[in-house]
């Protein structure tokens, strides 16, 4: 141990104090809180990827603890701090110029481990209340360092706090027995991000006057809270440019974001890391397996957990962490440059929807099947889905779009496309060149597939129920298939008892309706369809207003226009066909006004696009 006359050079005043505090900065809540909680525990830990403020946050409590009478070490790391002995020297200097001892010491010893324990004997003899913080951890991890904080946090006396600010978690930092006895506090970006209240203190008047909620939420949803982004849109703003332009350039392709990734955190990455992140951001959410299909190597799942490691805008998605996305902004950088270095989208496109569907993700599979550009393989994956019964659970959307990319030639060797095909014209007003389609299939199914025969029943009746022509032969029909389909294909069993549902209301069976609706809600909701759910309140709500019990059609018309609400939105078929049944209450109750409300705002939509006679006649 010497004084520091023998210790050759100096530390720069750069590491030993945070820069300065920026004048226009945001006061947030976690900064007063951060400040009771890191002294309430024996280690603290601030990781988040790049631009989140970590070393701001680290600042603001350096000036708070030290304004506040605490004697509170500064500790900026780099590269050359990646040695026991350069770590430990540099620790004891900043120590000394927060005045934990008198004069300022420097280690020389033979081997890390004693470099460890001379330190640790030295901050040792410090009495009371210490707070040691060191920023930028990521930049001068090594086993050595490491192993020397682990140390530190295990033997130093009872007033030590620690704080480490970092990119990455390292691997080797023991906090499994502080974290079990409530000794570790731990900021992560979920706390770091802006929230709403953060932006408008942070943008002010520079958002206009008008609609600033709806244009914080936008800010919100393409940056989600990353305050690099969002500094970048003020810095654009307060050069002059227009806010909607602004808003809409946004993007992780823009050229400033797209600098920022490429040098704060794609380039420092290896070649694989890179390779991974680039194949993998074809994907709303990846896991290892998935990933390794796509990276072509059996390395999936290590490569990915370093990502994470290193908090590299990689975010779980479930408590198991399973699966994981990219931070939105990221995903589009990765995307624009793997478009550059001229990859095969189309194939990884088919690879990941061929590997969804063997693992029965089915919707993603579809998704990435008609973005392959491949039709054979959106056929096969629609067939596959169900087709037309796909579309019956809430996804016309995604169905008509894989039709779209399917010629005759194709569609004809997959009879559950074709159904899916006769579905959609029957709903779009074709009934006609329905009818003519569902007469070719019949002509080419085959004849042993009973199951294609019991769907193709179901079909005619909804056919019949499109073109209002019920007949007592199809309510049969549709009454005994109820033995012929599988125990288990709730789909096919929900929109059986749907259509019997549909037809005792329309027949004026009124009370039949309510068993068989009840039976079909069982069955949609065995396979999550909210979608087909709705229809029935509004089927059995229609058959309580026949009864005069208004107050029950109510009850049953408002769960179903509520939940299509939240569902679907406001502007969805189901949230206008309720508002019409909703009108036809209130209109029956003598509520003109109220029942004018409704219509005013469903009408003109049941008109253009989906309802049936009941609607109609409401």
């Amino acid at each position: 141990m010497s004084t520091d006359r023998n210790r050759p050079g100096f530390l720069a005043r750069s590491k030993l104090e945070p820069g300065a505090a920026v004048a226009d900065r945001v006061e947030r809540r976690l900064e007063a809180e951060g400040i009771e909680a890191l002294r309430a525990v024996r280690l603290t830990l601030v990781h988040a990827p790049a631009g989140y403020g970590k070393t701001t946050t680290l600042g603001q409590w350096f000036r708070r603890l030290r304004d506040a009478g605490s004697r509170v070490a500064w500790l900026s790391l780099d590269e050359f701090d990646a040695t026991v002995d350069q770590f430990a020297g540099n620790l004891l200097e900043a120590c000394a110029e927060a005045g934990f001892f008198g004069r300022r010491q420097w280690i020389e010893a033979e081997d890390p481990d004693s470099s460890r324990r001379l330190l640790l004997a030295t901050l040792s003899a410090c009495e009371g209340e210490h707070v040691l913080i060191f920023d930028d951890l990521h930049r001068a991890e090594s086993p050595d360092v490491v192993r020397c904080l682990n140390l530190l946090v295990e033997d130093l006396p009872r007033g030590f706090r620690i704080v480490l600010g970092t990119r990455a978690l390292p691997a080797e930092l023991v906090t499994a027995d502080l974290r079990l006895h409530d000794r570790l506090f731990e900021v992560s970006d979920s706390e770091l991000r802006f929230s709403a209240d953060d932006v408008e203190a942070y943008f002010g008047a520079r958002l206009g006057t008008r609609d600033r909620h709806t244009v914080i939420e936008r800010l919100l949803e393409r940056t989600e809270g990353w305050p690099a982004a969002l500094q970048m849109v003020r810095r654009r703003l307060d050069d002059g440019d227009d806010l909607e332009a602004t808003l809409q350039d946004l993007s992780g392709r823009s050229a400033d974001l797209a600098r920022y990734f490429l040098e704060q955190v794609f380039g420092g990455l290896d070649e694989d890391q890179q390779q991974f992140l680039l194949r993998t951001s074809i994907l709303e959410r990846v896991n290892g397996d998935l990933g390794s299909c796509l990276y072509g190597k059996s390395r999936g799942w290590p490569v990915l957990e370093e990502l994470e490691r290193r908090d590299l805008f990689v975010h779980a998605v479930d408590d198991a962490r399973e699966w994981l996305r990219y931070h939105g902004l990221f995903r589009e950088f990765l995307l624009e440059r793997l478009r550059r270095d001229g990859a095969d989208l189309g194939d990884l496109h088919a690879r990941a929807a061929s590997w969804l569907q063997k693992h029965e993700h089915l919707l993603p599979a579809l998704q990435h099947a008609q973005r392959s550009g491949k039709p054979e393989l959106v056929a096969t994956i629609l067939e596959s889905v169900g087709g037309w019964l796909f579309a019956v659970q809430g996804n016309q959307g995604l169905v008509e779009r894989a039709l779209a990319s399917l010629d005759e030639r194709v569609m004809r060797r997959f009879p559950r496309v074709r159904l899916a095909s006769i579905f959609l014209g029957a709903r779009r007003g074709h009934l006609d060149q329905a009818l003519a389609e569902m007469e070719a299939l019949r002509e080419d199914a085959p004849a042993a597939d009973a199951e294609l025969h019991a769907e193709m029943e179901i079909m005619s009746g909804l056919l019949a129920r499109y073109g209002d022509e019920i007949d007592e032969r199809q309510l049969r029909m549709l009454e005994g298939l109820s033995q012929e389909l599988p125990v288990h294909h709730h789909a096919m069993h929900a929109v059986r008892c749907n259509l019997l549902c549909a037809f005792y209301v329309s027949t004026g069976r009124y009370d039949a309706c309510f068993p068989s609706g009840d039976q079909a809600i069982a069955h949609f909701r065995a396979f999550g369809s909210v979608f087909g759910e709705v229809f029935i309140y509004f089927h059995q709500g229609y058959a309580c207003v026949q009864q005069a019990r208004l107050r029950d059609a109510e009850a049953l018309f408002l769960a179903g226009y509520d939940t299509a609400l939240e569902r679907f939105g406001a502007t969805s078929d189901l949230a206008a066909i309720g508002g019409v049944f909703l009108a036809l209450v209130h209109h029956e109750r003598n509520q003109a006004a109220r029942a004018q409300k409704f219509l005013d705002a469903s009408l003109e939509h049941v008109e253009r696009f989906d309802g049936w006679l009941e609607v109609y006649a409401a």
